[in-house]
Order: structure tokens, then C-alpha cells, then sequence
């Protein structure tokens, strides 16, 4: 392998894309040096590595490899490639779309990866309830809902006077524990997403691990193969040239 293949880098590592839904996205990898990647192998998953979004290899895109949510939206952008600038473009983003991307190249027994994401921007925060009182005339309920992405937030909030809750009426109570559980069950719920995304990252890491060994042992499987090959056909050679010389 050339020093050349050696120092192949990628240094596309936390970039990220912001696009409004419904529209196209591009997610982006340069090389470090001046190198094409046209010869290259090229994939890119999205959350996980069995979610293949596009695959290029043998300077084609194997399609029988693509989820069928990308099959008519993912395509590589191919302008720069000889200068060592990969790109795929996602048509129309969808809101399943939005998460974290690895792009993933290959060129011999050299790989490197990196990772981006794609933030679509109609994707806000769960609401957020909030409950002020009993006041003396009164209960307070208000409602936020946050856009992370576009830095928008958007709040509501109604007052439900005194006259809805009679001292002797046992409703009252009633409804402020009602509206309190809801904020707990919210809040609960917030904490279960992040479980569920720290969860769906170790599985990523998982089947990277998993695809890398298959890889590897394809890999080894085809040099085997290749050696073989090569050996017999030293061989006929010489058996050529020693029955020449008879």
C-alpha cells in the first residue's frame, strides 16, 4: 500500500445540515489531501449500519444495497470526486430523515469514517406543561413548545378563574393533580427518548463492529482467492517455459 493510501484522512466529523422539511439536504466529505475518490468504496448510514442510504462501489451505486426510503430520494454527487469531494443528496427531506449520518470510505484494507447530521428544521421539543397555582382567583396552565433547530418557541396559556372550582367541589384537587401527573408523564417521557437515542447509539457501534468483521473477512476471503490465482498462473508459467526448453 502507497504512503499516499496511508495518509487518506476525512475531515468531515460533526458537520451538520440544517434543511426545512421538504426540501433536499447534502451531506458532505472531503478528503484532506488532494486525491481522487473516484476508485474509492462509499457508503453512508443513517443512525445505524444496517440503514444503508447509498453505496458506491466499482464506480457505481448499488442500489439492491438501499433502504427502500432512499431508493428514489439518495444519489451521490459525483462533480468532485477526482478532487477528493463526496457529497449524497437526500430530495425532499422527510422528518425520519433527521438524526445523525456516517459517511464510510474504503480504498484496500484502509477505511475511515466520519460522522455528520442532518437537523430538520420543522422537528420540534415534546410540549411542556405548566401548572401555577391554585391562585386566589384562579388556576394558570401554560403550554411551550420549543424548535431546537430554528431557535423558535412558542408558548399558550390559559386561566380557568375561581368560579370553575367551588370551595366544597372536590374537582378542584382533582384537576391540579390530573395536570401535575401530566407534567410528570411528559417529563417522563422526555427521559425515556434520551435512553432510547443513548440506546440506538450502542447498537450503531454494534453493527459497525459486525459489518466491519464481515467486510474484513470478504476482504481476506478475495485476496486469498486473488493469491491463488496468481500462483497458478506462475505456475503454468513455468511449466510453459520448462516444456519450451525440452
Amino acid at each position: 500500500m502507497s504512503a499516499v493510501t496511508m495518509d487518506l484522512r476525512w475531515f468531515c466529523t460533526e458537520f451538520s445540515e440544517v434543511v426545512v422539511l421538504g426540501r433536499d439536504a447534502t451531506l458532505p466529505c472531503s478528503l484532506s489531501l488532494p486525491m481522487s475518490a473516484v476508485t474509492m468504496e462509499q457508503w453512508w448510514f443513517h443512525t445505524e449500519f444496517s440503514e444503508v442510504v447509498l453505496s458506491f462501489r466499482d464506480q457505481q451505486e448499488q442500489k439492491e444495497e438501499q433502504l427502500a426510503q432512499y431508493a428514489e430520494r439518495a444519489s451521490l454527487v459525483r462533480d468532485f470526486l477526482a478532487q477528493g469531494e463526496a457529497a449524497v443528496r437526500i430530495h425532499k427531506v422527510w422528518v425520519s430523515d433527521n438524526g445523525l449520518y456516517t459517511c464510510f470510505f474504503r480504498k484496500g484494507g484502509f477505511y475511515k469514517e466520519a460522522n455528520l447530521e442532518l437537523q430538520v428544521a420543522e422537528v420540534g421539543s415534546a410540549p411542556q406543561v405548566h401548572i401555577r397555582g391554585p391562585e386566589e382567583d384562579g388556576v394558570r396552565v401554560g403550554c411551550k413548545i420549543l424548535n431546537p433547530v430554528l431557535g423558535q418557541e412558542r408558548t399558550t396559556a390559559i386561566f380557568i378563574p375561581e368560579p370553575f372550582f367551588p370551595q366544597a367541589s372536590p374537582w378542584k384537587p382533582a384537576f391540579v393533580v390530573s395536570l401535575t401527573v401530566l407534567g410528570l408523564l411528559l417529563c417522563g417521557a422526555g427521559c425515556f427518548l434520551m435512553r432510547e437515542r443513548s440506546a440506538r447509539l450502542q447498537r450503531k457501534r454494534e453493527w459497525k463492529r459486525v459489518w466491519l468483521e464481515k467486510e474484513e473477512a470478504q476482504q481476506a476471503k478475495e485476496e486469498e482467492l486473488k493469491a491463488s490465482d496468481e500462483l497458478q498462473a506462475t505456475l503454468r508459467e513455468r511449466k510453459a517455459a520448462y516444456l519450451a526448453g525440452e
